[in-house]
């Protein structure tokens, strides 16, 4: 009798969801519970989650449940993505969000077991694209108007678009010739110094009063996907550059820097990464370096001119 009233108890206050075996959640309620509990208020990234777990309610249909879904399903959605012409480390991506909507469950004691735990990542091949100084000028000078201070920009600072698009006038201090932002993706602190080049750029970029960013389309904050998306695609068609991807930029940054000979740790910073392994997926050393290294090395190894006497060389003097 105890035991009944206590379990009346927690049904009353709402803590009681029956045994989990006989527990059936909408897989759509579920994920609003998801984004408004815990994404939203806690994940910058909490629009991609939802887009993710909206294409994959869509995949399982309108009756699907949380409790229903195995890993046999999740392989198959992983399938039908890939179907899609989505890359592997995009299915990557998705798995990981779908992974976080189930370990949340498992801390609600909604299910037991998460349904990813198991699954197999696809081999991924790395990016390894940057720009040299030719096709960096090519690109300049194919941009569009209001593109072109956006490109140099993130040539210039590493910075990500995301970050480069909510750039505000005052977070610009040129007396200082430092840049304060907050990365949009880590929401980690960045203090970027301002270069000669950098302040030219910037200065050039007429200000108006109606908009406290840098760049704004009608006192709005510019999209990612708007006109700076189609006018870059314009702009790496006409240089040549076909494949280019805006984050490439960011790569160039870093990998033009360590060219220069600057230390890891210090594109470190001026990328605001977190740890050194990232920063050394960004700065790729071209194959030329490759040769000129060996053939440095084959010169010390194995000098063309001797560096001392023989014994043959002293008999002849």
């Amino acid at each position: 009798m105890r035991n009944l009233l206590a379990r009346l108890a927690i049904t009353c206050e709402g803590r009681w969801v029956g045994r989990l075996r006989d527990t059936k959640t909408p897989l759509r309620q579920a994920i609003r519970e998801f984004v408004t509990v815990y994404s939203r208020p806690r994940k910058v990234s909490w629009k991609d989650d939802e887009v993710v777990l909206d294409r994959f309610a869509t995949f399982l249909g309108p009756n699907a449940h949380l409790q229903d879904v195995d890993r046999r399903i999740l392989e198959q959605f992983q399938l039908h993505l890939l179907s899609q012409g989505i890359s592997k480390a995009r299915v990557h991506r998705y798995i990981a969000a779908i992974k976080c909507f189930f370990n949340r469950f498992i801390d609600w004691q909604k299910i037991q077991v998460n349904p990813c735990r198991g699954i197999k990542l696809y081999p991924e091949t790395p990016r390894t694209h940057w720009l040299e100084a030719g096709q960096i000028a090519q690109l300049i000078d194919s941009c569009s108007v209001r593109l072109k201070p956006v490109v140099q920009i993130a040539l210039l600072t590493g910075l990500r678009l995301g970050d480069i698009l909510r750039l505000a006038w005052s977070r610009i201090d040129f007396e200082q010739r430092i840049i304060r932002i907050m990365q949009g993706k880590t929401q980690t602190p960045l203090l970027l110094p301002i270069s000669d080049a950098l302040a030219e750029v910037l200065q050039a970029i007429p200000r108006e009063m109606d908009s406290p960013n840098v760049f704004h389309q009608r006192g709005r904050s510019v999209r990612r996907f708007g006109w700076v998306r189609t006018d870059f695609g314009k702009a790496t068609m006409a240089a040549g550059l076909m494949g280019t991807r805006f984050h490439d930029l960011r790569h160039t940054a870093a990998t033009q820097l360590r060219r220069l000979g600057r230390d890891l740790q210090v594109v470190q910073q001026l990328l605001g990464h977190k740890t050194i392994r990232t920063t050394m997926r960004y700065s790729h050393v071209h194959p030329t370096e490759l040769r000129d290294a060996v053939n440095k090395l084959g010169e010390k190894i194995m000098p063309k001119e001797p560096r001392h006497f023989t014994r043959s060389s002293l008999n002849s003097i």
